[in-house]
């Protein structure tokens, strides 16, 4: 498993691979996944950090040029305890077009707060090399 994750912005407090946890408020994080080479795997990728909290308000995702195998890549983003906080809204992504996820809360679309950070993972993926980008939009409430 030797695919990778990397931060792309440099906004809303993203200083190259380092978040300012300094700012507090609405925030955008931007991260691309390469998928493995060899296996089309991706390594799980913590996108906030542990002891940072907020509401998650959306996720866009925005297939690259060599996408992820279509109707089967699952995108879940966890919290601490596991849970998927998109509320299965992430699974089985169409690759033919970009897509926005609002989290589901309850049973309707809202957004979700989160304690102690947040984690991506990319799975049943089969296409190696395969990229796409995840935007995260989050309101940082404290740390």
């Amino acid at each position: 498993m030797a695919g990778s994750w990397a931060v792309t912005n440099d906004a809303n407090g993203v200083i190259g691979n380092r978040i300012d946890r300094n700012f507090i408020g609405p925030r955008k994080f931007v991260w691309t996944f390469t998928a493995d080479a060899g296996d089309g795997s991706v390594p799980d990728q913590q996108i906030i950090p542990a002891g940072w909290s907020g509401h998650l308000l959306r996720v866009e995702v925005i297939m690259g040029v060599t996408p992820p195998t279509d109707a089967l890549t699952d995108l879940t983003i966890v919290n601490n305890d596991s849970f998927d906080v998109l509320g299965g809204e992430g699974l089985d992504l169409t690759t033919s077009s970009d897509q926005a996820i609002t989290p589901i809360g309850g049973g309707a679309y809202t957004p979700v707060p989160y304690v102690g950070g947040l984690t991506a993972k990319i799975a049943n993926n089969a296409v190696n090399s395969a990229t796409a980008t995840i935007v995260v939009y989050v309101i940082m409430a404290s740390f």
